[in-house]
């Protein structure tokens, strides 16, 4: 493709290849009025969706590939497909078929009048159980709170971005594992498009509750000390109850001239301080762990291969952002460039 994108589609893949075809072929034609490139990410995929990938790029010119070595997870892939984009508008969105291509015209429409973010906002589900919409809606609650920047629940990472953003958003020092926040943190006017989820087209969900809860802890830990400041605040509020547990105890004795009875009550209250204690232990060593992990400068993801030469700088990336390493094939600088 010899024109310059205008709109650059980011689509982090693991385990896609069911789904891809048709997901692409829907694209190139709701974009056929606009300058277009495709980006797929295979995320360590093991059921083909590389060969797929290929496949469909061989077909389609506008469809760039990126395989990573294995599975560094969705927001690394996201943020691959983020360096590669050249276009002016950057739109990210999954690969399973839930997120509706149909709904990019509107999505450019509210960027070019003048919005430089344009996010999803997922209609509630009758499919969706009582039990993930109640921590859904409990998480984001809580990481409003704890960061002080307001998130709309059902928001995800179905958004376009305008170019100004992307490249604030990877001149970003730190850790960028959650960008649904990032984007709302950085304060950047913010259009909302409601829409409503699709049945899969293809493969199985990948996130599991497990992976949820590890996405929930990087949340939370990444944009607030607030967690610090709470274990603070409980070690202090359970250190004043032992020490007026301690006092009554001193003015039963003085006053009744006996030893107080109560085993059971002394090592109920020290196994509560010291659980108390442990707890605050951990929410410091989950902070600790992260700045260990800072500073073994580790990339963010490797890179195995590519469909392509056709890569450029994202302008205003500082190379120092998120490190990016090629395992094999052509030799790629910092930034993720050729």
């Amino acid at each position: 493709m010899t024109t310059t994108p205008l709109v650059s589609v980011v689509i982090p893949a693991h385990n896609e290849k069911q789904s891809l075809p048709a997901l692409v072929v829907e694209l190139a034609e709701t974009l056929s009025a606009w300058p277009h490139e495709i980006i797929v990410v295979d995320d360590g995929s093991t059921d083909g969706t590389w060969a797929e990938i290929v496949a469909i790029g061989h077909r389609a010119p506008q469809v760039h590939g990126i395989r990573f070595t294995r599975n560094f997870g969705q927001q690394a892939a996201l943020i691959a497909g983020l360096r590669a984009a050249v276009g002016e508008a950057v739109v990210t969105m999954d690969a399973d078929g839930q997120h509706p291509a149909d709904l990019l015209p509107s999505l450019i429409d509210a960027w070019q009048r003048g919005h430089l973010v344009v996010q999803t906002v997922r209609q509630p589900s009758g499919d969706e159980g009582w039990l993930k919409r109640t921590t859904s809606d409990s998480f984001y609650r809580l990481w409003s709170v704890l960061s002080g920047v307001n998130i709309v629940r059902g928001a995800s990472d179905f958004r376009l971005l305008d170019r100004r953003v992307v490249d604030a958003l990877l001149s970003i020092q730190g850790s960028l594992g959650f960008l649904r926040g990032l984007v709302h943190w950085m304060g950047f006017d913010i259009h909302y498009v409601r829409f409503e989820v699709r049945s899969r087209t293809g493969g199985t969900p990948a996130y599991t509750w497990k992976r949820m809860l590890a996405f929930s802890v990087d949340g939370l830990t990444a944009f607030s000390v607030v967690p610090l400041r709470l274990a603070i605040a409980l070690g202090l509020s359970m250190a004043l109850v032992a020490c007026a547990y301690l006092g009554w105890i001193l003015f039963v004795w003085v006053a009744s001239n006996r030893v107080v009875p109560g085993w059971a009550s002394t090592a109920g209250l020290i196994a509560l301080i010291g659980g108390i204690q442990l707890f605050t232990i951990g929410v410091l060593g989950e902070y600790v762990g992260r700045i260990f992990l800072k500073t073994t400068d580790r990339p963010q993801f490797i890179v195995a291969e590519s469909t392509t030469e056709r890569r450029e700088p994202t302008r205003g990336h500082t190379p120092d952002a998120g490190r990016v390493l090629v395992a094999a094939g052509r030799a790629h600088a910092p930034d993720g460039t050729n």
